[in-house]
């Protein structure tokens, strides 16, 4: 009998489904991209050719996509203040929305979990209609369980804002997190390639102003627990928004 030949490692896909592809286009079309600047005209094109750039998209090797440089302004913060916000050209802006699709799952997964009520914020729960956070209100309930903790503990309230938080995050870390989660090499490197390219070349900061990548990328970031062991949990609590 001969010898049986060893199977080797499947290589990860380096193209995305045309599933999440789909659902990218109908959350852009019925979301937008972002909420801070004006709804691009080019979803409608996009949406009008669709038959023709679906087999496009879906044979793009997204580990070597030419990320184009984000539209970058400043808008008013407060009263004294700015920041800085992006919008991803139309096609990029799909193509990510497709990635987190696929990957979002594996992210949420070394999140703290919901029910611990530790961890609010964007939580990873598509829905058909391209929905990227599902349904709940995790602002509200954050403030909700945040007064039911100050009810029943004596002492200080603090309240703490971090400031420029998105524009600190350093890429190495999100790289790492992004490996520790088991995200496909494929799409890791999609992901730490638009990095670059939006933060022109320096190693820190992720986009403010598309919705799922600034709270996409700063999952991984904020996965770790920030109480030490023996300390009490309950009493901390942090929530996180898009911008």
């Amino acid at each position: 009998m001969g010898s049986k030949k060893k199977k080797g490692k499947r290589a990860a896909r380096n193209k995305l489904y045309k599933t999440s592809l789909r659902w990218a286009l109908k959350g852009l079309l019925k979301y937008g991209d972002t909420d801070l600047f004006p709804r691009p005209f080019e979803l409608e094109v996009m949406r009008a050719h669709w038959k023709k750039l679906e087999p496009e998209l879906a044979t793009l090797d997204i580990s070597n996509h030419q990320w184009h440089p984000p539209r970058k302004l400043q808008i008013p913060k407060a009263e004294l203040s700015f920041r800085s916000v992006c919008q991803l050209e139309p096609i990029d802006s799909l193509l990510f929305l497709a990635i987190v699709k696929e990957i979002g799952a594996r992210l949420e997964a070394i999140r703290d979990p919901h029910k611990k009520r530790r961890v609010y914020g964007h939580r990873f729960s598509p829905t058909n209609d391209g929905n990227l956070y599902g349904k709940r209100n995790s602002w509200r309930a954050f403030w909700q369980w945040s007064r039911n903790l100050a009810r029943g503990r004596n002492g200080w309230v603090a309240v703490v804002d971090v400031m420029d938080f998105y524009n600190q995050i350093y890429h190495h870390r999100i790289e790492n997190e992004l490996d520790r989660a088991g995200v496909p090499r494929p799409h890791r490197s999609a992901i730490e390639n638009l990095l670059k390219k939006a933060s022109q070349g320096t190693s820190r900061g992720i986009p403010i102003g598309p919705i799922p990548l600034t709270s996409s990328l700063s999952w991984p970031y904020a996965a770790f627990r920030p109480w030490k062991p023996g300390s009490s949990p309950a009493a901390m609590i942090r929530v996180g928004t898009s911008t």
